[in-house]
């Protein structure tokens, strides 16, 4: 294996400023809404293939070593402007979906090295009585579990910025994972959270409220030492407005009545106070995603999987009230296309 600066240097070099600026202003407007094709499908032109043999490393190596990290980022950066493909150039602390939750010390999960899989945390083994302690307590130390990891990779970063102009003005750092703050609580509580929903309301509200200012912090600290390069976040490479995703795989668990409840007013404080961004969902959503695509500061939406979906509910809600999807597989668009259903310019092939 190559050396990190040698991948660096390779990355500088077949960078092509034309072709990028190109694909960032098209992004821009399809965020805008001013995209004027039925559907936005991004792509490079001209692929700059590398001559180095970037190396497949196994996310548990990559966890616990930070060059490697850095070189299994950037390996995915060197693959896109090696193809057509459209997204733009991101690299990002990749740590899981357990950075957040992993602050208040629940114990890490590091997947068996075979399943090459990002790492997560159990949840507390003591149950009601560890999350009556995080209610009652202050704000967790931003560099406990994963944090600490994901700061010091930040920081890296930039300093990368610091040495290659090419890859400072096309290649951005994506936040952490931070989920949503459901999903944190979820993964702090366990699946019995969903029958607390009904029986301690009282907790699960002081449990969001908590995890919802630690998520503030937390994300505040990131944008400090990682700001924006300009409006867009691209989310795995495909942009938005904003400045952040907020992802909420656990709702497609609970009713729309119980969303509106837990989920929302939680999600709205984190969108107001960071200026807007984006949602993502995986699974069904079509029961409550009316609710979502009326929330201040909401640019876009993402989902991963429209099979579970009524589509014509989710494009009601979303398109047709100028609200863009992003990263939506082509079969769901070409689905639309022959029923000859309007995607107004605001959808967004994740191909």
């Amino acid at each position: 294996m190559e050396n990190l600066q040698t991948y660096l240097e390779d990355i500088e070099s077949r960078l092509i400023a034309e072709q990028e600026e190109r694909l960032l202003g098209e992004c821009e407007t399809f965020a805008r809404g001013e995209w004027t094709e039925e559907y936005f499908n991004p792509a490079r032109t001209t692929a700059a293939p590398s001559k180095l043999d970037w190396p497949d490393i196994n996310i548990n190596d990559a966890i616990e070593d930070d060059e490697l990290m850095i070189i299994s980022q950037f390996t995915n950066v060197s693959r896109m402007i090696g193809s057509n493909e459209g997204r733009l150039l991101t690299v990002r602390s990749n740590y899981g979906v357990g950075i957040l939750p992993s602050l208040f010390e629940v114990e890490k999960f590091i997947m068996p090295f075979e399943h090459n899989t990002l790492p997560n945390v159990r949840p507390f083994k003591g149950g009601v009585k560890d999350i009556r302690r995080v209610v009652d307590g202050p704000l967790p130390d931003l560099n406990a579990g994963f944090g600490k990891d994901v700061f010091r990779l930040g920081k890296r970063y930039e300093e990368i910025y610091s040495q290659f102009p090419n890859i400072a003005k096309y290649v951005r750092t994506d936040h952490p994972d931070c989920q949503g703050p459901m999903d944190i609580c979820e993964l702090l509580w366990g699946s019995e959270i969903f029958t607390a929903l009904y029986d301690m309301p009282d907790l699960i509200h002081g449990l969001l409220r908590k995890v919802t200012e630690t998520y503030k912090v937390f994300l505040g600290e990131w944008f400090k030492a990682n700001p924006d390069k300009d409006e867009l976040h691209a989310y795995f490479g495909q942009a938005h407005l904003g400045s952040i995703c907020v992802r909420d795989d656990s709702a497609m668990n609970i009713s729309p009545e119980m969303c509106r409840e837990y989920i929302f007013p939680y999600d709205q404080e984190i969108l107001s106070h960071f200026g807007g961004g984006s949602i993502h969902f995986c699974g069904k959503a079509d029961h409550y995603v009316q609710y979502f695509a009326d929330m201040n500061g909401l640019e876009a939406m993402n989902m991963s999987q429209p099979e579970y979906n009524d589509m014509e509910s989710i494009f009601s809600a979303t398109v047709d009230k100028g609200l863009p999807i992003y990263g939506l597989p082509q079969a769901a668009i070409d689905e639309a296309l022959t029923a000859k259903r309007p995607l107004r310019g605001l959808v967004h092939s994740g191909s």
